[in-house]
């Protein structure tokens, strides 16, 4: 008997590239739920419109998954844990469920998500990284205040490598680390000892406590976007739970390129109000006239 298709992995990556109208602010506010509307709110009251601006644009991103994918709004609905880490979307009468994680950083807003059984969505992590050190701190001291987050195997990845290299292996292995622990469901702000997680990333292997991680898949790619005012470098990373005895890697770049066309979609501000003008809410229904 063969085993069910693995559901497929998405990611969406969401470009900040211009700042909304007044009108289009409160028409993709007015989508939210009332625990997302609050924290949005919560953000701008603290004089931080940027990042309200990305957040809420990160709690509208399943809205417009479920909007493609048919499932209309009154059939599901967001429910968060209870440290409000992960939330999971609960979709009443489907068998099939969306698991998906969100992430931003700067200008740019990263989903990754998979619909399919239950079990095989549960575990969906994605994290996203400028891939570039602190303004006026010289790396070596921004990697020396990172030390408590990379063992010595990790760190022996970035000696005697250029600048550039030393970035990115970096963002890499932050982002991984990051992806598997939202993916378990860890409340990060809760703290953990990052270097209980060390990735040997030449052998393409994860060990935890020790004891090598399996059955899961990671995708880790770049996503040059141009965002205001300049054009950045972003470090992506999904990672979902497959079962199984093996962990696979998948990278952008060389003969492996081509395995990530499929899944990885790129976003701006204007596709995104395309995308919301379509969701069947009372609102926009209304303004569409």
């Amino acid at each position: 008997m063969s085993l069910p298709p693995e559901p497929p992995l998405y990611a969406w990556i969401l470009s900040l590239n211009r700042i909304p109208s007044y009108e289009e602010y409160q028409l993709c506010f007015q989508c939210l739920d009332d625990p997302s509307r609050a924290k949005v709110t919560e953000l701008v009251r603290d004089g931080r419109k940027d990042e309200a601006w990305a957040c809420l644009c990160g709690r509208l991103l399943p809205h417009i998954v479920m909007n493609q994918r048919q499932i209309p709004p009154r059939a599901w609905y967001i429910r968060g844990n209870e440290d409000g880490a992960k939330p999971a979307i609960v979709s009443l009468g489907y068998d099939k469920k969306l698991g998906y994680n969100v992430a931003r950083h700067g200008q740019v807003v990263a989903m990754a998500f998979a619909l399919g059984p239950g079990p095989a969505v549960a575990n969906v992590g994605c994290d996203v990284r400028r891939v570039a050190s602190p303004p006026k701190v010289p790396l070596s001291i921004f990697v020396e205040s990172l030390s408590h987050k990379i063992t010595d195997l990790e760190r022996s990845f970035l000696f005697g490598q250029p600048d550039d290299v030393i970035l990115r292996r970096l963002f890499i292995l932050w982002t991984m680390k990051e992806a598997y622990l939202k993916a378990i469901g860890q409340p990060l702000h809760l703290g953990i000892a990052w270097d209980r997680i060390e990735c040997d990333i030449p052998n393409e292997t994860i060990l935890v406590d020790g004891s090598k991680l399996r059955g899961w898949e990671f995708r880790m790619f770049v996503a040059n976007v141009t965002t205001t005012p300049k054009d950045e470098m972003y470090q992506v990373t999904c990672a979902i739970h497959r079962g199984g005895d093996k962990t696979k890697f998948f990278w952008n770049h060389g003969q492996k390129s081509a395995v990530l066309d499929s899944w990885l979609r790129f976003l701006t501000v204007d596709s995104i109000m395309d995308a919301v003008w379509q969701l069947p809410y009372e609102h926009i229904i209304n303004a569409r006239g």
